[in-house]
């Protein structure tokens, strides 16, 4: 091929050559969106999952702190504060059973016993201040089992600092 016949077809098709490396160019700069795309939407659920991640742990520590206040009137005796204390940890725990993660089966189990315990606490303390017993009341044991509640909140909140799946 000589450089005349060359010449003569870059004279003749100059716009079909530059339309097809605008073509190239184009689906190049598409597939660079499409991945941009994906990357961004990648971000935003990742940054979802740190939120709801997040927003669970305040719900488990919030009732933490609520537990180790209900433990201090209960050895106090404070009764009469005791059953809105209760229904506020309470609150705290639904609020992460309803909107945090997935939980294994023991969570899940420690979640549920501590929802009851938190229920039977506040029935309890109702009606013996109700019937001016509240002399009958255990704290001691009512401790206990929040301990015990608290310790399996404790676990779930260092699984999911950790950013760990159950």
């Amino acid at each position: 091929m000589d450089a005349s016949v060359f010449r003569s077809f870059l004279s003749e098709h100059w716009g079909d050559l530059f339309s097809a490396i605008g073509f190239v160019i184009a689906i190049w700069q598409i597939r660079k969106v499409g991945s941009t795309a994906d990357a961004a939407r990648r971000a935003a659920e990742a940054a979802r999952d740190d939120r709801e991640r997040l927003d669970a742990i305040s719900h488990l520590s919030a009732a933490m702190a609520g537990v180790d206040e209900i433990k201090v009137f209960h050895r106090n005796p404070v009764w009469i504060v005791l059953p809105d204390r209760y229904a506020r940890v309470r609150e705290n725990v639904v609020a992460f059973r309803s909107t945090g993660p997935p939980l294994s089966e023991t969570e899940r189990a420690s979640i549920e016993a501590m929802i009851g315990h938190l229920k039977a606490m506040e029935t309890k303390v109702d009606r013996a201040i109700a019937a001016g017993q509240t002399g009958t009341l255990n704290p001691a044991r009512f401790n206990h089992l929040l301990s015990n509640s608290v310790e399996d909140l404790q676990s779930v909140v260092t699984r999911l600092k950790a950013g760990r799946a159950t």
